[in-house]
């Protein structure tokens, strides 16, 4: 396997540079075995979209966000509860009962509707320059059907124990 890393500049937060190296980590132990190649790009700029990462390989195109649950330890992370929906932030519930805002206090980002703008503005450059970049033109549409979108949240949470009221028949619908 050949992966290429690119950054278009440094991260600008300490647990967006540590997940990118566990990523790269996993990647690498993941599909050590495969022909394929990889690309990586770590904080890239598209159409005033700032992605923390983007992943090209053979099988899709990749856009990540990630978050961070500050109060959680590694220790900890499976007993967390992560709320959220299409609208208002998004909160993770420690087995105490503190509730606590992803992203931190202060934020109101929704991971959800921040990645669906991304999503949206990447889509549009990528089928701007597709005849360049893919050798064929790719209209949006198409685009956004070989994209996800992904929020990446540190340290980790189970799934089985997340309570994130999103639209998953659409999710589900827009991709195959």
């Amino acid at each position: 396997m050949t992966v290429e890393v690119y950054l278009g500049r440094e991260f600008q937060f300490g647990h967006e540079h540590r997940v990118f190296g566990e990523f790269l980590q996993e990647l690498v132990a993941r599909f050590e075995e495969s022909q394929d190649l990889y690309l990586v790009v770590g904080e890239v700029e598209v159409d005033a979209a700032k992605i923390d990462m983007l992943l090209l390989s053979p099988g899709a195109i990749i856009i990540a966000d990630f978050k961070e649950m500050r109060a959680v330890s590694a220790a900890t992370a499976g007993s967390v509860r992560l709320q959220g929906g299409e609208i208002g932030p998004w909160k993770y519930v420690l087995p105490n009962g503190t509730c606590h805002t992803l992203g931190g206090e202060a934020k109101d980002t929704n991971p959800y509707q921040q990645l669906a703008g991304f999503h949206g503005k990447f889509a549009t450059w990528l089928a701007r320059r597709s005849p360049q970049i893919l050798g064929e033109s790719w209209p949006r549409r198409r685009v956004r059907h070989h994209t996800f979108a992904w929020a990446v949240i540190s340290p980790g949470f189970d799934g089985d124990r997340s309570e994130l009221d999103l639209p998953w028949p659409q999710i589900q619908d827009n991709y195959s």
